[in-house]
């Protein structure tokens, strides 16, 4: 009596078309119709014929190898469950008849002649010639719609970090914003921007929640066209890869993505990290280019300048430096401002201790109220009683509102004393900047340096210009004027209405407060570039 195993195979996008049970029916049934003893059906539920790197023909293959002696057929419901790559598929076969004197048939597709003769080998081919092609026919169907979804602007893949997958209202696929790690994403790209490198972006970002491991993680995000709201479409036959517009919500704006993806090219590179040219690569000329340096010798030493690569104007290093050094003695904060903040962050510390129970609770019964909520939307979906539409918008919103809640909760949980008191000691720092920033590396330098004027420092007529001041310092910006030291261009609103403010006393710190304006984020900026401390373990206040 003739012996035979059997092989069945289904991938996930053909659970209409095939089903295993039919499969393993048709080779029961056609063994026992041809007297055929079976002694084994293989079967891969969900798996791909493009190659045999499947888990069950694994099996199957050791089974070959231990008993193939006792085996006259292996039986298939079709070809193309056997396999879909022509060249794979032959080499298999070649294989089995040669090797293990085993003949491979189909069901479906009974060619009628002896399966020594060459027009059996000739018709098989054939029809594994059609299996193949058609799986080339469902690969470029699939590379057509995802080619067309790209270019609909529609992100097709899983989210990106700092966004999650979700459907919009007409129940199309669409990326979110994930909160809280949109937040280390936008944070990933001003730190680059500020000139740190990214293996010091990558330390600060982790206890945040970065969970990307690898050297090129941080290089990952900053490549990333996706948080800039744009859509990468691969090129397509003739078509050519570009970049369009996306229907999802951007996490950063384009100017800081091109801004970005010029420093990743080489624009500003390693070579710009000279501790005798520390301004280089961070300070513009007034055409807009960066400043490169370079040095000539003099008669007993070389003599350091900045030179402009398209306006070839040359700027004493020796002289700019003199500048900026009495720049930064000009921005130190005396010291009564940093004892009257001292004090304030102590106010915060008891006023948060104060209310902390008591809206754990209050988020603690929202959270709560939140998974109702969810729980009841999944009954109601199960029972029919809502369609699949109005579940995916409401569990959208719902998921939400239910990890803001989570965040919030983590934040009053989160434990203030310690990172209060590191940021307290670090705040007295900033009352010598002249100091600090000589005794700070190449990168916290530079990393000042963009912070401080948010990349928009020049150098024109002979002293330092700028479009932006951070807010902590915008009270200097009228003696800094006057002195001769930097022109706030353009000057946002703080800036100008508190130029007439008293520069001595508490006076010029409760006016930043009457502006409305929360100066304190920006000494927590400052304050992670010299201490060393996350963002995250630096509460926001009030």
């Amino acid at each position: 009596m003739k012996k035979a195993i059997g092989y069945s195979r289904i991938s996930t996008k053909e659970q209409s078309n095939y089903s295993l049970d039919g499969q393993r029916n048709a080779i029961t049934d056609y063994c026992a119709k041809q007297e055929i003893q079976l002694l084994e059906i293989f079967e891969d539920d969900g798996q791909s014929a493009k190659n045999f790197d499947r888990i069950s023909w694994q099996q199957l293959e050791t089974f070959i190898q231990q008993r193939h002696k006792e085996i006259d057929y292996l039986i298939v419901y079709k070809y193309d469950r056997f396999s879909r790559n022509l060249t794979e598929a032959l080499a298999m076969i070649d294989k089995l008849e040669k090797k293990y004197k085993i003949v491979v048939l189909s069901l479906l597709e009974n060619i009628g002649v002896h399966p020594k003769s060459p027009m059996f080998f000739y018709m098989r081919t054939q029809l594994l010639l059609n299996a193949n092609t058609e799986l080339n026919y469902i690969r470029e169907r699939t590379a057509f719609g995802m080619h067309q979804g790209a270019k609909s602007g529609r992100y097709l893949h899983a989210a990106p970090f700092g966004y999650k997958n979700a459907r919009d209202d007409d129940k199309k696929p669409i990326i979110v914003p994930d909160e809280k790690n949109a937040y280390i994403v936008q944070q990933a790209f001003k730190l680059f921007l500020s000139g740190m490198n990214m293996e010091d972006i990558s330390r600060i970002l982790k206890p945040d929640g970065l969970n990307r491991g690898g050297n090129s993680a941080i290089r990952r995000i900053l490549e990333n066209p996706t948080y800039a709201g744009m859509i990468k479409v691969p090129s397509y036959y003739d078509e050519p890869e570009q970049l369009i517009e996306g229907k999802h919500q951007a996490i950063i704006d384009k100017a800081t993505y091109w801004a970005v993806q010029d420093k990743l090219s080489g624009k500003q590179n390693n070579r710009h990290n000279n501790e005798e040219v520390p301004l280089r690569g961070s300070l513009h000329c007034e055409c807009g280019r960066y400043m490169t340096a370079g040095n000539s010798k003099g008669k007993s030493k070389y003599y350091w300048y900045y030179i402009c690569p398209t306006c070839k104007e040359n700027h004493s290093a020796i002289t700019l430096h003199k500048q900026f050094d009495d720049l930064l003695g000009e921005l130190s904060l005396p010291e009564h401002y940093i004892e009257q903040l001292q004090n304030e962050v102590i106010d915060l510390i008891e006023e948060e201790m104060k209310g902390r129970n008591n809206r754990v609770s209050e988020k603690q019964r929202e959270l709560n109220q939140l998974e109702a909520k969810i729980e009841e939307l999944e009954e109601k979906y199960i029972s029919n009683a809502i369609d699949q539409g109005t579940y995916d918008k409401w569990k959208v919103r719902y998921e939400n509102e239910r990890f803001s809640t989570l965040n919030a909760l983590d934040d009053l949980k989160a434990p203030l004393a310690d990172a209060w008191a590191k940021y307290s000691e670090n705040l007295h720092k900033l009352t010598n900047m002249h100091y600090l920033f000589s005794e700070a590396d190449i990168h916290n330098k530079k990393s000042f340096i963009e912070l401080e004027f948010d990349s928009k420092l020049y150098y024109a007529d002979g002293f330092y210009r700028t479009p932006y001041l951070l807010p902590v310092f915008g009270l200097k910006a009228l003696p800094l004027k006057e002195k001769g030291l930097l022109l706030v261009e353009q000057p946002s609103y703080f800036v100008a209405d508190l130029q007439q403010v008293p520069q001595t006393g508490i006076e010029p710190v409760l006016a930043l407060r009457q502006t409305g304006f929360s100066y304190h984020y920006n000494f927590r900026c400052l304050i992670v570039l010299w201490s060393g401390l996350s963002l995250h373990h630096i509460p926001y206040g009030t």
